[in-house]
């Protein structure tokens, strides 16, 4: 088999000391990517440096002036994250990329030191991907019990989904995320 071709840029994290027994540790940091100009970003990986610790990892770019872009997310059983065929991401002059990390303790204190590795694609050939934020107003209380809140985006042209990511969760118990299409037909994207 070939060997996996090496990344075109590669942005090292700074070192995190996870405390022994620690059940929930999250990290937020915020590294200059060290890119010049635009660059088309076809591939993300995040590469833990320490696995026994490690849970998950999310990453942003960040430009100033412009809204984040959500660019991908490790998972012990995800090793990268690729866009559909065709699609890469463009990553501005200036950006920084914003990673938050998520922990579990050992029974040891231990240090982890992740990179984000980025493989570039031709922006001339392939179709520029982009995140679009969806923000629920405050829930309204359905019965004593419960309580639910919608928000709602019309995408301007025909969009493909391939990724989605759920923040600020926390007390929540069920989030769905459904498309409608103009036939009036309904996709359930996330339960």
């Amino acid at each position: 088999a070939a060997a996996a071709a090496p990344p075109d840029h590669v942005v090292r994290l700074p070192e995190q000391q996870i405390p022994a027994g620690a059940e929930d540790v999250i990290r937020r940091v915020t590294v200059r990517s060290g890119l010049a100009g635009t660059s088309s970003i076809r591939q993300v990986q995040v590469r833990p440096g320490e696995r026994r610790v490690l849970k998950a990892a999310f990453v942003w770019a960040v430009t100033k002036g412009r809204a984040p872009l959500w660019i991908g997310a490790w998972m012990p059983w995800q090793s990268e994250l690729t866009p559909p065929a065709l699609g890469t991401f463009a990553i501005h002059d200036g950006a920084d990329l914003v990673v938050e990390l998520h922990y579990y303790g050992q029974d040891r204190p231990l240090s982890d030191v992740s990179e984000v590795a980025l493989f570039f694609g031709r922006a001339d050939e392939q179709a520029s991907l982009e995140s679009i934020a969806l923000e629920a107003p405050a829930p309204r209380a359905k019965s004593p019990h419960t309580s639910a809140a919608d928000a709602h985006v019309t995408l301007p042209r025909d969009t493909a989904v391939w990724a989605l990511h759920p923040e600020g969760l926390a007390g929540n118990q069920s989030l769905e995320v459904k498309a409608r299409r103009p036939d009036g037909s309904v996709e359930v994207l996330l339960w």
